[in-house]
């Protein structure tokens, strides 16, 4: 009985590895890069690395939004600016409505403004430049949206892969320190063996969480049914600003300053000028509790006319179905841990690899013994 048990679980693990396999290491691989996705778009670009003027202060938000309209005059719907953080990083802005690229999924226009000069340094489509294809690759294997099904589904499948090859790993009692002592033993098989599934057990925490928290950002839709038990998810309101005759637009830094005031002690990350003449200021703030860094989810509407605060959002008061959704992003890629975790979740992304060449090597390995058996004569 034990060993038929056995054998069904080495063939469960053996097919989902060889079917699954390649894509899990794939989405892995690409994510250990993405980690750092900003680190090396700045380095694979050099326009981004702003030389700081000695004595210069830079330039205003609204001073840096008008370069940008004046530089992109047919461009009249909203731009969404990503804040810089150093004084040695440009202001980053995305243009969602570029008549180029509508044809497409996700394809917004990437636009990187000197916040010294007011130039605007770079000009570039998303997917058509290496960071933004290789997370096009991650999150979709450049299918568009159906891709992002087809991401979870494989999730699920390597989930199953590394619970199976837990299975087959388990010790039995007053065996567990001889099977996690690491051993370099004779013979390439057993060799083979140990490279295959000791990565895996030490690394299968991490791997769990890092393909959970991908499923769920691939497909929310498949989990917020449940997480809505425990609490209504926030949703995001509809809102319009009132235009009073001859009231102007405000300027981003007075509606940042109104925002400000609902997070005196956060940093703005990203704003979003008005979509339309009655449409809204929007920004994100970080505050200092919160697990995500570059997307954290803080929020705040003002009225672009008035000054008015419409409505905020702030996560550290949240339910638990928000809560629970704010942390998925900062565990995937690691930033809620700081620096140790981005480079924890980067390393654990190379294991998939490791375990698919091992496990292709022993299953080849043990094709050539067995056939060598079966071959033999019987007075051999």
């Amino acid at each position: 009985m034990l060993q038929a048990a056995r054998r069904f679980w080495l063939l469960c693990h053996l097919y989902l590895g060889l079917g699954i396999g390649g894509v899990f290491a794939l989405l892995s691989l690409t994510g250990s890069v993405l980690v750092f996705y900003i680190e090396i778009d700045r380095w694979l670009t050099p326009e981004l690395r702003i030389v700081v003027p000695e004595a210069q202060p830079p330039a205003s938000l609204q001073e840096m939004i008008t370069a940008l309209q004046q530089a992109h005059p047919q461009r009249q719907f909203s731009w969404r600016l990503e804040i810089p953080q150093r004084d040695d990083e440009a202001l980053v802005a995305r243009y969602y409505r570029a008549e180029e690229t509508a044809h497409l999924d996700f394809a917004p226009l990437i636009s990187a403004v000197n916040p010294y000069t007011l130039q605007v340094v770079s000009n570039r489509f998303w997917g058509q430049y290496p960071m933004t294809w290789l997370l096009d690759l991650h999150y979709t294997l450049l299918l568009g949206v159906d891709g992002t099904t087809l991401v979870a589904v494989a999730g699920l499948l390597g989930l199953l892969s590394l619970i199976t090859g837990m299975v087959l790993w388990w010790p039995s009692t007053g065996r567990w320190r001889k099977a996690l002592t690491w051993r370099w033993r004779r013979g390439s098989a057993r060799q083979i063996y140990d490279l295959h599934v000791l990565p895996g057990v030490y690394g299968v925490v991490l791997l769990f969480l890092l393909t959970v928290t991908g499923i769920i950002l691939a497909r929310p839709d498949w989990f917020t049914p449940l997480l809505e038990k425990t609490g209504a998810l926030y949703q995001v309101p509809t809102l319009n600003s009132v235009r009073a005759a001859g009231q102007q637009r405000l300027s981003a830094d007075v509606a940042w300053a109104a925002a400000q005031a609902v997070f005196p002690d956060a940093q703005l990350r990203w704003l979003h000028t008005p979509e339309t003449d009655d449409g809204v200021y929007f920004m994100r703030f970080e505050q200092a509790a919160e697990p995500g860094r570059r997307f954290p989810i803080s929020r705040v509407w003002v009225d672009q006319y008035s000054g008015e605060v419409l409505a905020s959002f702030d996560p550290l008061s949240a339910g638990f179905a928000d809560t629970f959704m704010a942390w998925q992003h900062p565990l995937h890629n690691g930033e809620a841990f700081g620096l140790l975790g981005r480079l924890l979740v980067a390393l654990s992304g190379l294991l998939p690899t490791v375990l698919l060449t091992t496990g292709i090597i022993r299953w080849r390995q043990k094709s050539v013994a067995s056939r060598q058996k079966n071959t033999r004569s019987p007075e051999s």
